[in-house]
């Protein structure tokens, strides 16, 4: 039977002969992959160290290098320490149900903070790096299909980002005080909104007093400036009139390892400790609770949101909208504040 162009046959308008999708199809598209089979464990280390080479050709930042790395031992770890000579769907089940729930010893690890629950952020990191694995291993056809598609992203609920009262951040500034390069550190972190990979990365010669900015390398090797205020100017003028460094050397070294610039996990250690000193509870005192600060108070201070997405170096500006429904919490108190017809009436 001939049917023209744009006139569907008699049989499929009542109905007889359509050709229809399954009720999961439309559902869930994912459901349309061929069903993922048990891959086994060698498979998987041989598809690391491809996947690392791959990533290298591409260029990808040591960050990112490490995240990878990390979350493919880790796997690999689990799988082995549970007795699994393959991954399929129900061990990625039970490996997310593991990275939720809290342990005395995580990866064999009795350190404290191995202990805790993994926040929903990271492990929702830990899924996107899983589904980039198991996708790459699609593509060089060394697995059929991926088990990935069977695990849905975990949910990161909005309210889940926290941020400094005001109070607390001058509590931390008095903790603080004394020690040139904490003071200095602390006001960027929360001038500038830059990362802890960035911020630990900065050389003297990145820094430029002048027109109070510095040049980061933020994801993906991607490039920009982040500002700061005078206040912040300086703090960071009277640390390097302290030191007298040369321009290529670590903004901010190490003071157990002089020489070498300070970790993500030294300035880890040393937020905490001042978050200590100085009492702070109930928000998690990190150098990433400084960028959220940062990004709630330049909302509430007037700035917008595309700009903000700049100034963080956010690819998408859904991601930056994040902060919005905590900048707006104090929304009725501007409201009643700036009233359009309260401050109309005013004048008469």
């Amino acid at each position: 039977m001939q049917v023209r162009q744009g006139i569907r046959p008699r049989e499929w308008r009542q109905g007889r002969g359509k050709p229809v999708l399954s009720q999961h199809t439309h559902q869930n598209r994912e459901t349309a992959f061929p069903p993922p089979e048990a891959i086994p464990l060698a498979t998987i280390a041989t598809g690391v160290g491809v996947w690392r080479l791959e990533n290298e050709i591409r260029g990808l930042s040591p960050h990112t290098h490490a995240l990878h790395e990390q979350v493919c031992s880790k796997l690999i770890w689990f799988l082995r320490e549970n007795g699994c000579d393959s991954c399929g769907v129900n061990e990625l089940r039970r490996f997310f149900l593991y990275l939720g729930q809290s342990h005395e010893a995580r990866w064999g690890n009795s350190h404290p903070r191995s202990s805790g629950k993994m926040k929903a952020g990271s492990i929702a990191t830990w899924h996107r790096c899983l589904r980039a694995f198991f996708a790459f291993l699609v593509r060089e056809e060394m697995i059929p299909a991926s088990p990935m598609h069977k695990i849905p992203r975990p949910e990161c609920r909005q309210d889940q980002i926290q941020s400094f009262a005001p109070e607390q951040v001058l509590t931390l500034m008095d903790a603080a005080k004394g020690n040139r390069r904490n003071m200095a550190i602390l006001s960027l972190l929360l001038d500038s909104g830059c990362r802890e990979s960035e911020l630990t990365a900065l050389r003297v010669q990145d820094v430029d007093l002048s027109n109070r900015r510095m040049r980061v390398c933020g994801k993906g090797s991607k490039e920009r400036f982040a500002f700061f205020g005078v206040q912040s100017a300086k703090l960071l003028s009277r640390y390097l009139g302290l030191r007298k460094a040369q321009p290529a050397e670590p903004l901010f070294p190490s003071e157990r390892h002089p020489g070498k610039a300070l970790t993500r996990n030294g300035l880890l250690q040393m937020v905490q400790a001042l978050g200590a000193k100085a009492g702070i509870v109930g928000v998690r005192c990190s150098p990433h609770t400084f960028r959220h600060t940062f990004a709630v108070n330049f909302l509430r201070n007037g700035g917008n949101a595309f700009s903000l997405k700049l100034l963080l170096g956010h690819e998408d500006l859904k991601t930056t909208e994040r902060y919005l429904a905590l900048a707006q919490g104090d929304l009725a108190d501007q409201h009643r504040a700036f009233s359009p017809m309260d401050r109309l009436l005013r004048t008469r």
